[in-house]
């Protein structure tokens, strides 16, 4: 029985943990759903870790990630060499490496996650060491307290810079900071009236860059009585974070974003505020949180599967992912850009669209184009090891076996499947690698390819 159907008094535990049964078992396809949605992919390598595992299980797995590769090490390690590049492409591509080759993905997918949140451009911040301060914000905190989170992210001088902080001072306050601090960042449009907006911004005047870092300008301070959401008092920067992350709507907010990206669009209204008071009981803990919401009843109701549409960026990891390959970073910067995802440059400060946007016409050809071009081995590819690599040994249809179980491990509708079997025959008299290219482009081209 979908969670869809419970009575009223079975709804309010919608955060309940998923307990399989003959109905909904937790099966190969329930196992591929959790690891596409915490880690982009469900390559075999990764399904075997769950074996054994119950849903509770499998998402402290995932919260806790296990330890990296020395590929990733070595990424890691490179961090101050590409900064001295000064190029934001560098920084945004050895982030994008970091995604590929991580043992901890949901660390990296939840640092996206904040990417998009707290939505910094690098076109006006002009910054690279700036802009990777945010990233390292994102990844070492982005699983942990929001509050702590929250204070790195917004005191740190990427944001600063972009949303105007130096403008703000005492007697010609600047509300750019103020305003998408309450909108955008803790509690959502309509929990705040203008006034609140106003006064909020005075709090955060003498917040400043200074050398690089934050700093606290008490002569442009407005130190003056203010009135924001109900409570009167001399606040500053500091004071405000606090009230806002008291506010009920604070965890209501972050609850409705989370579920959006974690279990689909249109979470009801009711799942949203069960999650919130997830959130507030273990006192906005990002990671034990998710580690409720990722193991319980709502996520695992079939009618969330495969509608949430993939990002271009996610679209390319999931690829990547899949075969458990690797593509040049720098590369895939500039082919997620070309699919409407620049990296560390987000259109404004609402973020990325989501959803259906994804799926103009023009990306939805330039993403089956890009397939077929990493299946022959083309730029932007190939991906390493390239499938001749990795499946010219095989039959095609062993080669289609194996694509499946990477790609759709939860299973394709049996005419699709009919379709590709009666392509990887006709394969046979091509050269191997316009078949293997040929195939993969298909794969990565039905609709299931769109969405997770």
């Amino acid at each position: 029985m979908s969670v869809f159907s419970m009575s009223k008094r079975q709804v309010e535990s919608w955060m309940e943990p998923f307990q399989p049964g003959k109905d909904h078992p937790f099966d190969l396809a329930s196992k591929a759903h959790l690891c596409k949605r915490a880690a982009y992919a469900a390559p075999p390598s990764l399904i075997r870790a769950l074996e054994g595992k119950s849903p509770l299980e499998c998402a402290h797995f995932f919260v806790q990630g296990e330890p990296e590769s020395q590929d990733y090490e070595r990424i890691e390690g490179l961090r101050d060499s590409f900064l001295a590049l000064d190029d934001k492409s560098y920084i945004a591509a050895s982030w994008l490496a970091r995604m590929e080759l991580t043992r901890h993905p949901l660390r990296q997918r939840v640092a996206l996650f904040w990417h998009d949140h707290f939505a910094t451009g690098a076109r006006k911040v002009q910054n690279p060491l700036w802009m990777e301060e945010q990233v390292r914000a994102f990844e070492e905190d982005g699983l942990g307290s929001f509050p702590k989170l929250l204070e790195r992210v917004i005191k740190g001088p990427a944001m600063l810079k972009w949303l105007d902080a130096d403008l703000n001072r005492r007697g010609h306050p600047n509300e750019n900071l103020g305003r998408e601090l309450l909108e955008l960042f803790t509690l959502g449009r309509g929990h705040y009236s203008e006034k609140d907006v106003q006064e909020a911004s005075r709090a955060l005047t003498g917040w400043r860059i200074h050398r690089g870092g934050f700093s606290f300008f008490r002569r442009v301070h407005d130190g003056g009585i203010k009135r924001i959401l109900g409570e009167t008092g001399r606040f500053d920067g500091d004071a405000l974070l606090a009230l806002l992350l008291r506010q009920e709507a604070c965890a209501n907010f972050l609850a409705g974003k989370l579920c959006q990206a974690f279990v689909g669009p249109n979470v009801p209204e009711e799942a949203v505020k069960d999650f919130a008071k997830v959130l507030r009981d273990k006192e906005l803990h990002i990671g034990r949180s998710l580690e409720v919401l990722l193991a319980s009843r709502l996520f695992y109701d079939p009618r969330f599967r495969g509608t949430k549409i993939r990002s271009p960026i996610a679209f390319l990891l999931w690829m990547a992912r899949s075969m458990e390959g690797y593509m040049a970073p720098r590369v895939l910067y500039q082919e997620a850009a070309k699919l409407g995802q620049r990296l560390l440059d987000p259109p404004d400060v609402g973020g990325w669209p989501q959803g259906k946007a994804w799926l103009a016409e023009a990306p939805w050809i330039l993403r089956a184009r890009l397939a077929s071009r990493i299946g022959r081995g083309q730029k932007p590819g190939p991906l390493f090891p390239d499938l001749e690599d990795r499946l010219g040994d095989l039959s095609p249809t062993r080669v289609l076996e194996e694509l499946l179980s990477r790609l759709y491990p939860e299973g394709l509708p049996a005419p699709k499947v009919a379709l590709l079997r009666q392509q990887a025959k006709e394969g046979r008299s091509l050269p191997r690698k316009q078949f293997l290219a040929g195939l993969f482009g298909s794969l990565c081209s039905l609709p299931e390819a769109w969405s997770e």
